[in-house]
């Protein structure tokens, strides 16, 4: 069976697992623009302010993050990188906080600018672009009715038994998810990534699970 997490499943955890300072999820979406260069493949990332700083996925060379206000009212705001900003705007540096893109034809605000340049060629010969929205705007405008979450990521605090953590938490999402007793092996995968992120900062030990290969939880543990 495929195991799919909701916003109400996160919510459950964090009822659950007081371990953790913080549960957040994430949800994924897409659309495709023209621009003056050509198509514009456009990977959506829905996350909140909170899921953003702690993944270090966003720094911004410009605006800023979403508010609580934006991210409660799956506000149509956006946060481009200097990739999405050339692909979108002409020119890597051009001033855009402020100005809208058209994605799905629905207009989305400007509030930041992520610092990063990542390569951005596709197989297809078009360019491919990552823009972040908080993530009721993604479950609403992109979801196709589906509100399931990509993933999930964590961070306990301080001095929790890492071991422990991860047993527990293991249990709790196969109660959350519904899987039963005898699939929970085959259902919730639990990994070590702790050498993965040794040379991060902020980061002392983390793990992952993936539920069914389809929703993914990690759990960033601080120490």
């Amino acid at each position: 069976p495929m195991y799919q997490m909701t916003q109400d499943d996160v919510d459950d955890l964090r009822h659950l697992m007081p371990e953790y300072e913080l549960i957040e999820g994430s949800a994924y979406g897409y659309a495709q623009v023209s621009s003056d260069s050509g198509t514009v493949d456009v990977g959506i990332t829905g996350a909140n302010a909170s899921y953003l700083s702690m993944t270090g996925q966003v720094r911004l060379a410009e605006g800023r993050l979403f508010t609580t206000q934006e991210e409660t009212s799956g506000a149509r705001v956006v946060i481009l990188d200097r990739a999405g900003v050339q692909a979108l705007f002409g020119g890597a540096d051009a001033g855009v906080v402020g100005k809208t893109v058209r994605l799905d034809n629905k207009d989305y605000t400007v509030v930041g600018i992520d610092e990063s340049m990542p390569m951005t060629g596709s197989g297809s010969g078009s360019t491919y672009i990552t823009v972040y929205m908080p993530l009721a705007t993604v479950l609403a405008d992109f979801s196709g009715g589906y509100e399931y979450l990509s993933q999930v990521v964590g961070i306990a605090n301080e001095g929790v038994d890492i071991d422990a953590l991860m047993e527990t938490t293991k249990t709790q999402v196969a109660a959350v998810m519904g899987i039963p007793d005898d699939q929970i092996d085959e259902g919730v995968y639990v990994y070590s990534m702790k050498s993965q992120i040794d040379s991060m900062n902020g980061f002392m030990n983390s793990f992952s699970l993936i539920m069914g290969a389809v929703a993914g939880i990690s759990l960033l543990v601080g120490g």
